[in-house]
């Protein structure tokens, strides 16, 4: 699963931290510093990645209903 986290606070850190070692693919974006984006990185020891509000857009498929 692709899972994108637009503010990578407290809550949104620890989520993303949570899935990416589940072995899901995770963006973090949107946090106060890009220092904590990478800690955040570092720390999920998986697929993550840090990037950008347009990068966290670029890796989620848009919305849809199915």
């Amino acid at each position: 699963m692709r899972v994108g986290i637009l503010g990578s606070g407290l809550m949104g850190g620890k989520l993303g931290t949570i899935f990416a070692r589940a072995r899901h693919e995770v963006v973090f974006s949107y946090a106060r510093s890009n220092d904590k984006l990478k800690k955040l990185k570092r720390d999920a020891q998986g697929n993550a990645r840090a990037g950008t509000p347009g990068a966290y857009a670029a890796f989620r498929p848009a919305n849809r209903e199915e």
